[in-house]
């Protein structure tokens, strides 16, 4: 956890919380404040656990309000995944959820840097050429991912990877 610490590597936030006995303050493993001393250093699972014992948040990380992806979140990501061949909508979304659409795009656009229906486009857009790839015809993948239209898909498999399905297939072929 020591490394983690001093490589600053965000991909631990919110799995355990580094607190600093000389300061009281407890800190991500992302904060990029200088590394405290080792024999300093106190490891907690959880931001209440540091609190009980007695530390405060770190300004410089803001490690008190660091938001977790909340369930719904998780849930809704999977869904995307699963549910490929079908076009969705924000309405669609927000009947999954319970969630209004501003709170759906604000939260996946903090966690993911895009809207989910851009998201699930590029998902989507990634499976076709990964099965176009394996040997897939790209009209079979096209229809078996919800497209209405071959114009369609090639659009935008053209834009997003700047080149068309036939010539990816052509180059498996």
């Amino acid at each position: 956890m020591i490394d983690i610490c001093r490589h600053n590597d965000s991909s631990y936030d919110g799995v355990f919380f580094l607190a600093v006995r000389s300061t009281k303050i407890y800190c991500l493993p992302s904060c990029t404040a200088r590394s405290p001393k080792q024999e300093n250093m106190v490891f907690y699972d959880t931001r209440e656990e540091a609190i009980a014992a007695g530390y405060r948040g770190c300004l410089r990380c803001h490690s008190a309000e660091y938001q977790f992806q909340p369930q719904w979140l998780t849930d809704m990501v999977a869904h995307l995944h699963d549910h490929l061949d079908q076009k969705l909508s924000m309405s669609d979304l927000e009947e999954l959820t319970g969630k209004h659409r501003s709170t759906i795009t604000e939260r996946f656009s903090q966690q993911y840097g895009s809207s989910p229906l851009d998201y699930h486009r590029e998902v989507k857009l990634e499976a076709a050429k990964h099965r176009i790839l394996q040997g897939e015809d790209y009209r079979d993948v096209a229809f078996g991912l919800g497209y209405d239209s071959l114009s369609g898909f090639r659009s935008a498999f053209k834009d997003y990877f700047q080149t068309t399905p036939g010539q990816i297939q052509e180059v498996v072929e």
